[in-house]
């Protein structure tokens, strides 16, 4: 079977079904080496974080991130 076949069918079933394949799949990757942050992801991220933490005003919040992300898609 090939992915485009598999995800077929997944579409196919209820979403309660579907959110547990997608928790269990994120679950066994979360225990994988590809899920590791490089050396270089771990400086830009510890960096955000103390960027934030100096300003933490400057951050959105999810619905004012959605906003702005609806408002660049509609090109206003």
């Amino acid at each position: 079977m090939t992915i485009e076949q598999t995800i077929s069918q997944i579409s196919q079933l209820p979403i309660d079904d579907q959110l547990r394949i997608i928790n269990t799949v994120w679950d066994q990757m979360a225990g994988e080496s590809a899920t590791q942050l490089s050396e270089a992801q771990r400086v830009e991220l510890d960096a955000r974080i103390e960027r934030y933490k100096a300003n933490p005003d400057s951050a959105l919040t999810e619905s004012q991130l959605r906003e702005q992300l609806k408002a660049r898609r509609e090109g206003t």
